[in-house]
């Protein structure tokens, strides 16, 4: 629901965050009242407006210092920074850290652009239960478009997600990939090695779910963890294929065990991280 009175000061700011020094003054539309710590974005004629009006542009340029009641001549200052606003339907989880976040109103943002109908608010850099979404905005960030963002699909795979009678199980990371993305590479960190019951072995490998369940990571050892360097992070080929794996796909997670069933894990934690671009096609 949109601001009706000052939004709290100490929701803003995320302490000991990264800033960015950016910070604008503009005339507020006229008859258009907007409330300190509220999401801003500027319409055509450059006029600030709160985020989510519809006459609003597609990049929120960060938040309103000021409570302002536009008359055609009244100013507000805007910063930008890493700042906290709602999680809308709770639609964002720790899986989504690092990606695009769209404006619903001036005070809550969702991982959905809704059509493109959403002004774009930033990235997402924290979660917290209690103060929602922390967003890095800028006026600059998506200079060019969010095309030349690099952006991520992550999640951490734990034993209690090996629910399968069987001896392999695939699970999707994060939402499948825009149609024009690129794949630059992925990182491994195994937390916990994965074991229990009779399982002999267990391996990870990463791929999508349409040609090639191996096309980024093949077959990485989650069982001694010897193949992951002492547990250590793993950086994966860069430009893997060309043009990375088939667009539009959903990437997933593909556990293997011998012996005996994953189900049958009782330990084990793997963060994974594949890392990607949107780019369009010139021709």
């Amino acid at each position: 629901m949109a601001l009706a009175a000052v939004r709290a000061p100490h929701l803003a700011q995320k302490d000991g965050g990264v800033v960015t020094p950016a910070k604008i003054e503009r005339i507020v539309r006229n008859g258009v009242q907007v409330w300190q710590g509220g999401m801003a974005v500027a319409d055509a004629n450059g006029h600030l407006v709160p985020a989510g009006n519809a006459n609003g542009t597609t990049q929120v340029l960060g938040r309103f210092e000021d409570s302002v009641l536009g008359d055609g001549t009244l100013r507000a200052r805007v910063e930008a920074g890493c700042l906290w606003f709602n999680n809308s339907g709770t639609s964002i989880a720790v899986a989504n850290l690092y990606d695009a976040c769209y404006a619903v109103d001036d005070e809550a943002v969702h991982l959905s652009d809704s059509g493109g109908t959403r002004a774009r608010a930033g990235i997402i850099v924290d979660i917290d239960a209690t103060l929602g979404v922390c967003v890095l905005m800028s006026p600059y960030l998506f200079v060019g478009g969010d095309k030349a963002v690099i952006q991520s699909r992550a999640r951490t795979y734990g034993h209690a997600d090996l629910t399968a009678a069987a001896f392999t199980q695939a699970i999707n990371l994060g939402a499948a990939l825009p149609a024009t993305a690129m794949i630059l590479g992925y990182r491994i960190q195994l937390n916990e090695v994965f074991a229990g019951g009779a399982i002999a072995t267990m391996d990870m490998q990463i791929g999508d779910d349409t040609n090639d369940d191996d096309s980024l990571c093949a077959a990485s050892d989650m069982f001694t963890g010897s193949a992951l360097l002492a547990l250590d992070w793993v950086q994966g080929t860069r430009g893997v294929q060309p043009n990375g794996p088939p667009t539009g796909t959903q990437l997933q997670v593909l556990f293997t065990a011998t012996v005996a069933n994953v189900d049958q894990a009782t330990t084990g934690e793997v963060d994974v991280e594949v890392f990607y671009q949107d780019i369009p096609s010139f021709l």
